[in-house]
Order: C-alpha cells, then structure tokens, then sequence
C-alpha cells in the first residue's frame, strides 16, 4: 500500500513537471524576447561583418572567442535564431541529465523525468532559458569533461573543458579536480585547447577587439560591489551589507581560496566510485560560483552537478540519510525559490532573505563535505 502511495506521489510529479516544463518552454519560444542572447547575437553579428564588436555593441562582456563560436546564430534572423538557441539550451539541459545519469549508472526513464522535473521547476534554469543565457551549454560541457574522464578518454576531456572555459573563464579553475587527479592529460589538453582557441579568437578578431577585451571589459566587470539581488555570489552578500569594496575584496580571496582549499583537500588522488568523484567536482563548482565575485541566479544552473552527486552519495551511506536528505531538501528549495519583489523585503531579514540561493549552495557545499567523510557502500 506505502509503495503504490509512493508511486502515485511520484507519477504525480513527473506528470506536473512535464506538464509544466512544456508550458514554460511553448511559452519562451511564443513570446520572449531573449536578452542576453540579443547581446550574444549583436556581437557574433559584428564579427561576421569584421567589425569590432566592443565598439559596435554597448553590453558586450563575453570572451573574444566565444562571440567567433556563436557565429552561426548570427547568420539566422533574429527571431528564428532565439527559438533555436532555447531549443539548443533545452537539449543541453537533458542531454546533462541523460550524462549524469549514464555515468553514474542509474538510468531509468522515471530517474530522467524526476531529475528533469527538479531541474525544470528550478528558478535559475528558468531565467537562464528566459534570458537566452549560455550556462546549460557549460553544464553540459562539464558533464561531457567528467563522462570522458570516466571513460578514460583524457584528450575528449580536456577539449571539453577548455571549451566551457573559452565560452565563460570561470571553468578554468575546474582543472584544479584534474590536478588533484593526477590526470596530466586532461589537465594539458584543456590547457593547450583553451591557449589555441583564444588563439583564434585573436586571428579572426584582430588585435584591437582582443586588447579592448582583455584591456578594458574584462577588468570593468563589476565583481565587487554589485549589490543587485540577482548577484548571489558572495560579493553580492557583502555588497549588501554594505562592507566596503576594498575589504570585501579581501574578505572574498580569503573565502574563495578557503574553499578551494577544502575542495582540493577534499578530493582523493587515486580512483573513487563515480559518486565521490562527482561530488568532489561538485566542491570545486560550489566554490566557483562563491568565490569567483559575480554569480547571476542563472549561472546556479551548474548546481545540478554537485546536488545529483551528494543526492546519490548521500543515498549510499550506511549510516542514517535523513538528516542527508533534509539538508538536501533545504539546499535545494533555497537555490530553486526567487523573490518576485525583492525591495519589498525590509528588516533584519533582509540580507538573508535576498541571498538565499548563495546560502542554499553554501549549505550544499557543507553537506558535500560531510557526506565525503562518512562511510560509504562499495
């Protein structure tokens, strides 16, 4: 009687996932007007035309390369170029999933729908879709690094990596995972893919879009500061509480370098079962999207990784999972939940309440690393 209750309950959820999830993407593709994506669009446009794309379009931040890379979009009509670029991130987001599931080997269609489901009713899945963001393409880019270095195939591996990290610098600190691997494949093919495709962002770009990238947006990227609700770094909470710019600078090397530190402690040089060494990439994503001083609520997209890892590592300890789970849960409806009016939230709750998903995935981060000193099955 419990079981069929269960399996009702969860029949019920795929069913308003899906339902949901297919009402959410009929409407993007209906009647949104992608905004981040428009930006991606002006300045892969400015560069089939040979211009420079920092001059022609205000709002311009990505990397050289990563406009030469969305090329093939510019060439569309603007219109029917958004409609392809949803359904494109929507293949990258069950794509990730269909990965995820695959390496760590618990594949069923009820597992694909419920982590789908989950994903779906995620608020920053939902703005990076409605906003035309490139984060589930870097999602499924990481998958791809960590399926192919499960399958020993470092060059794959590394390509992908350097990939992600071309589109969006940030991925670069994943290498730290491979160092502590021991995994000098991956480590120098990401390393030398990264150097060669910057390479050719420089040739087909030309010196002045190069320099006027690395020379003047990179550094005016406000990474300190940025007191915006959807900033959930953890700049983002300093900002907030209004610290000044040049001690939370220093505040925050301090705890992006704890973090890694941890995370690099964390993670065992030799081979693990694929839910460790999930996990433990998990901590290095985690720290990424802390630490790194400018976190949008759509970039949390990548949290699918570590919350699918310490969900399954959290199911394989001999020891009681509720508190696990709970914990999980709470992480979870953290980093899911978005406040519509952000300024009307006032008092002493306030600097909580406007960085909860900051919040959820420090409590990820913790549960991750309890969970990876408790015993596990083999």
């Amino acid at each position: 009687m419990q079981k069929r209750i269960q399996n009702s309950l969860l029949l019920g959820f795929i069913f308003v996932s899906t339902s949901y999830s297919a009402f959410s993407v009929t409407r993007i593709l209906a009647t949104s007007q992608l905004q981040d994506f428009r930006l991606y669009y002006l300045g892969a446009q400015a560069v089939l035309l040979g211009k420079n794309p920092y001059e022609e379009v205000q709002g311009v931040i990505y990397p050289p390369i990563s406009l030469v890379l969305l090329t093939p979009f510019a060439s569309l009509p603007l219109d029917f170029a958004e409609d392809v670029w949803t359904l494109f991130s929507l293949i990258a987001l069950l794509s990730s999933v269909l990965l995820l599931l695959g390496v760590s080997k618990t594949f069923t269609m009820r597992n694909f729908f419920i982590v789908t489901g989950l994903a779906m009713l995620n608020f920053p899945v939902k703005f990076n879709l409605g906003m035309g963001q490139i984060n589930l393409i870097l999602l499924l880019l990481t998958c791809l690094s960590f399926f192919w270095y499960r399958k020993r195939l470092s060059v794959l591996a590394g390509s992908a990596l350097a990939v992600a990290a071309a589109l969006k610098l940030t991925p670069l600190v994943l290498v730290l995972f491979f160092l502590q691997k021991r995994q000098w494949k991956i480590v120098i093919s990401c390393v030398v893919g990264f150097i060669l495709l910057n390479g050719l962002g420089l040739t087909l770009l030309g010196t002045n879009a190069t320099t006027d990238y690395w020379q003047k947006i990179f550094p005016a990227i406000p990474t300190v500061g940025n007191a915006i609700y959807y900033n959930q770094a953890f700049t983002g909470w300093l900002a907030r509480a209004e610290i000044a710019d040049n001690v939370a600078r220093v505040i925050n090397y301090l705890i992006f370098g704890g973090m890694l530190a941890m995370s690099w402690l964390a993670t065992r040089k030799k081979g693990q079962p694929v839910t460790v060494e999930l996990s433990e990439l998990g901590l290095f994503i985690i720290s990424v999207l802390v630490g790194t001083g400018l976190a949008w609520q759509h970039h949390y997209v990548t949290l699918l990784i570590p919350f699918f890892a310490v969900l399954l590592l959290a199911m394989n300890l001999k020891i009681s999972k509720v508190k696990y789970l709970v914990a999980i849960g709470i992480a979870y409806l953290l980093v899911a939940a978005n406040l519509k009016n952000p300024f009307a939230v006032l008092g002493i709750w306030q600097h909580i309440m406007l960085s909860h998903v900051l919040i959820g995935a420090v409590l990820l981060y913790i549960v991750t690393l309890v969970s990876l000193r408790g015993p596990t099955k083999q």
